[in-house]
This record gives structure tokens, C-alpha cells and sequence, in this order.
């Protein structure tokens, strides 16, 4: 089951969420599951294979940003799928 993901960061600044990042509320992933984005990042917003989130915030930021991303679980194998989530 995957849960939507909600965090604040504040503008001008760097933000790292560390692995397993926007996995760590998601219940049943297989191990091994590989994230990738679904829709275009927020600028300066890198989302990596293992969950884990860096984010140079725009000094410029404000309001809400949202993406969504793919967790392939089981990848490279028949049972792959991908599981859609929203982080905002």
C-alpha cells in the first residue's frame, strides 16, 4: 500500500531526506523497489532510485510544489508494476 508524502522545506535552503525517503511511510514494498518520477520535479529537485529526496529550494519558493513518482517493485522481473504516489 503506498501513502501520499507531505513535506516542508524552506525557500533558499538545501534539503536532503535521506533513504528510504518518501518509502518510509509505504507498507509492502518488495525489497530492491526503485523509484522513478512520474511527472516533471519541481526545479532544483532530485529524487533518487533508492527513495532518497535532495532539494535545492529556490529562494524564490513559495507556496506548494507536487510530483508524483513510480515504485517499481520487483523490477526487471515479470511481476514488476508500478505504484503511482503524490508528494507534495
Amino acid at each position: 500500500m503506498v501513502v501520499d508524502d507531505s513535506i516542508e522545506v524552506v525557500a533558499g535552503t538545501t534539503f536532503e531526506l535521506p533513504a528510504p525517503g518518501v518509502l518510509v511511510n509505504d507498507e509492502n514494498i518488495a525489497p530492491g523497489a526503485v523509484v522513478q518520477w512520474q511527472t516533471t520535479p519541481p526545479e532544483g529537485l532530485t529524487l533518487r532510485a533508492d527513495g532518497g529526496i535532495d532539494y535545492e529550494v529556490p529562494v524564490d519558493a513559495s507556496g506548494t510544489a507536487s510530483f508524483q513518482y513510480c515504485i517499481l517493485d520487483l523490477p526487471g522481473t515479470p511481476a514488476a508494476r508500478c505504484i503511482s504516489n503524490l508528494a507534495t
